[in-house]
């Protein structure tokens, strides 16, 4: 009984599995009249939109659209959904199926246009890319140039005009003031515009952090109150900051603000008081979003010098997955890439079409180019004992005895490491000629744990006493050898069977 259930509950499993891997979006369409339309008990597969995969009480309106379907034109219904992510990078199409009452399942709709994806946002989101040119980055600097012009590309891939970014490559205060380019929608025609001013900007001494993020701010309250956005299409602020030191430079003369190296600072204070809690800065009603990058690998850092380098990026950042301290620069590119896939996931549009009098259930199915690869779990390290049985034989010649033996014993050992074990084994061995014997040793595991052999080294106690020296060691010279056993592959399925039942 327990391995038919066994075996139910692991088909079962698998078949979970390879239903995961069909992506789709489903819901109840319904014509209210001509002019409304109405998409209602939403639900995806593999496919989430504004993080949720289920909308069981939320309505989403359709609107009338022509298009031009096989080259002809099609008065549709279009669903639009933003922010949709899935671990699917090539989309391939999509097809569209409505539910078949009298047999009760999908069924494809060859005739039907079914959908496209967009890989922008329809919504307006403001950046700034706040980046540190100071002299302590050294030869660094190339790499952090390489680094900012591949998220600039990134981003304007998913950019059609409506993500503004703005660039300040700082140093000390005459940088930060002088070193800026201001906040201009992206796009990729333009965006060879912002790389030349990235890698044309040069490194001075002194670094004015909180300056620099605080005229960022500035400049994009600014940029969004002049362009007077729609806030119902308005997708909020976001400042990236790079640094690799403190702040010893920053002044405001505006506010008198005093700068100082410490956790008291009051331009720190200000800041923070601007990028966190519930009376922090909003823009457009929108709390300002902020990510922060620490790269302590180029200056020599105390312990308190470390300490307050991470209160200053705790102080600034609104979420604790929104700053990091690194130590190497690979660890700076590949948070950079997390940015990226933060900031551009959120930017994915879906767009449904459905004909107007299609009533009832209906689904769309996405075909993926590259199907999510199943990862293959590591296999977890027991600390555990590791046992099983060994038999041999064997035979030889010391003159002016010849022998055949036969043996039979235990390996016990202890795994000390995915690849290695340590242990005893015993075993009794006789002969032909009435000679008796024990055998100890050490065991040896070889190879990954869950399919290894215990070797085992030792020598055989015997029944006779050895007068000389010499004969004793040709006696452990005759009997040492190896002993092999598959003891721990059967104490892993044991463990792991157990753990299935």
């Amino acid at each position: 009984m327990k391995r038919a259930l066994t075996l139910f509950l692991f088909l079962g499993l698998f078949l979970y599995v390879g239903a995961q891997e069909e992506y789709y979006i489903e819901g109840f369409y319904q014509r209210h009249g001509e002019g409304k339309y109405t998409l209602t008990q939403v639900h995806t597969q593999g496919i989430t939109i504004d993080g949720k995969t289920d909308f069981p009480d939320e309505v989403f309106p359709g609107d009338k659209v022509n298009i031009k379907c096989n080259k002809l034109d099609a008065n549709l219904i279009r669903f639009s959904f933003d922010k949709v992510v899935t671990e699917c990078s090539t989309w391939r199409g999509l097809r569209f199926q409505y539910w078949d009452d009298d047999n009760d399942k999908w069924k494809d709709d060859v005739e039907a246009c079914m959908g496209e994806v967009k890989r922008y946002s329809q919504k307006d989101m403001v950046m700034m890319l706040v980046l540190d040119y100071s002299s302590s980055m050294s030869s660094n600097t190339s790499r952090l140039k390489s680094m900012s012009i591949d998220f600039i590309r990134s981003i304007s891939k998913v950019s059609s005009g409506n993500v503004h970014v703005g660039v300040i490559a700082f140093a000390g205060m005459d940088k930060a003031k002088s070193q800026i380019f201001p906040i201009t929608p992206l796009n990729e025609s333009n965006r060879a515009q912002f790389e030349e001013f990235i890698r044309n900007s040069s490194q001075g001494t002194e670094t004015a952090l909180y300056y620099s993020m605080d005229n960022a701010i500035k400049m994009m309250e600014k940029y969004v109150l002049d362009r007077n956005f729609d806030p119902q299409k308005f997708n909020g602020t976001c400042m990236v900051t790079f640094t690799d030191g403190l702040d010893n430079a920053s002044i405001n003369d505006d506010i008198s603000l005093i700068m100082h190296r410490g956790s008291k600072n009051e331009y720190l204070a200000y800041l923070s008081g601007q990028l966190q809690g519930s009376s922090c800065k909003k823009i457009l009603g929108m709390p300002l979003e902020h990510f922060a990058v620490g790269f302590t690998g180029s200056e020599n850092f105390t312990k308190e010098d470390m300490n307050l380098f991470e209160n200053v990026l705790q102080r600034t950042t609104s979420d604790k997955d929104h700053f990091t301290l690194v130590t190497r620069f690979e660890e700076v590119e590949a948070y950079f890439k997390y940015i990226i896939s933060q900031l551009t996931e959120r930017w994915q549009t879906l767009n449904v079409y459905v004909g107007e009098a299609q009533h009832g259930k209906v689904r769309w199915v996405l075909e993926c180019g590259d199907a999510p690869k199943k990862e293959k779990p590591e296999r977890d390290f027991l600390i555990c004992p590791l046992f099983g049985l060994n038999v041999g034989g064997g035979g030889g010649y010391s003159k002016p005895t010849q022998f055949i033996e036969f043996s039979a014993g235990l390996d016990l050992a202890f795994a000390c490491g995915p690849k290695f074990a340590l242990g005893i084994y015993g075993s009794y061995k006789g002969t032909f000629q009435t000679i008796h014997q024990g055998a100890v040793g050490l065991d040896f595991m070889i190879g990954p744990q869950h399919k290894a052999f215990l070797l085992g080294l030792g020598c055989n106690l015997m029944d006779r006493y050895y007068t000389s020296f010499y004969s004793f060691g040709k006696s452990i010279e005759r009997h040492c050898g190896f002993n092999a056993g598959g003891g721990h592959t059967i104490r892993w399925c044991l463990q792991r069977l157990l753990f299935l039942l």
